[in-house]
Order: structure tokens, then C-alpha cells, then sequence
């Protein structure tokens, strides 16, 4: 009863982790699935132009994982958070939802989601191949 009580009341806590996402690209497994992500591009691109993933925390996308993506486009980055929990989010200190979210994701779906924003990252004009980080 405690841990059903515990499960409800985080649940109620979640949010659509696509109040933090503006863009859209598909799986790289060639499932139809549509992923989402953050991202934050540079003021003035070039044809050289770096580029980085940055990953959202256990809570999945939220504020901070878009504020750091901000902070590197304003250095010159491309930068691109993809969504490795699929629209699922939580604020950082829902303990238990978090945990449950973590638990229950497949490492391997998480994976094959991250090398899917690999590849559409590697696809925008002017990144450059040779110049990616996470």
C-alpha cells in the first residue's frame, strides 16, 4: 500500500518532456518511430561548424539540460539533448518516479534513441563531421 500510495503520488508529478523539445528526427532502426530533442544552434554558422550532444539528467528533459544546450550554441556550438526517455519527465527531486524511469528504460532503446540523434546531428547543414562530441 505505502509503495502504490508512493507510485501515485509521483506519477502526478511527470510532465510531457516535450515542453523542452523543438525538434524532431527519426529512428536510425527504421521502427517509424519519431524522437524528439533540444536543439540550440549558433548565431552565425559556418561550413566548419562544431557540434555536441548533451544528455538530460535522471528527471529526463527539463530547464537545465536546454540552458546548457543555450550556453554552447552562444559559444558557436550546434548542440542537440535528445529525449532518451520519450516524452517522459519528471522534476529532479521526484525521487521515486525518477528512479522507476531509470529502472524500466532499455539501456539498448536509450542507446539506439542516442546514435538516432547522433546521425541527425552528423545530417545539419554546416556540422561538421569531424568536430562532434558528447
Amino acid at each position: 500500500l505505502v509503495f502504490l500510495i508512493a507510485y501515485l503520488s509521483a506519477s502526478s508529478q511527470t510532465f510531457p518532456a516535450t515542453r523542452f523539445t523543438n525538434v524532431e528526427y527519426a529512428s536510425i532502426d527504421g521502427d517509424g518511430v519519431t524522437l524528439y530533442g533540444y536543439l540550440a544552434r549558433p548565431a552565425s554558422p559556418t561550413a566548419d561548424t562544431p557540434a555536441v550532444l548533451v544528455f538530460h539528467a535522471w528527471n529526463g528533459m527539463s530547464e537545465e539540460v536546454t540552458y546548457f544546450c543555450d550556453r554552447l550554441a552562444e559559444r558557436g556550438y550546434y548542440c542537440l539533448a535528445p529525449d532518451l526517455f520519450r516524452n517522459v519527465a519528471s522534476e529532479a527531486m521526484n525521487i521515486v518516479w525518477n528512479i522507476l524511469t531509470v529502472v524500466n528504460t532499455s539501456q539498448e532503446r536509450m542507446d539506439s534513441d542516442a546514435d538516432s540523434a547522433f546521425a541527425y546531428l552528423k545530417s545539419i547543414e554546416f556540422v561538421d563531421e569531424n568536430r562532434l562530441a558528447s
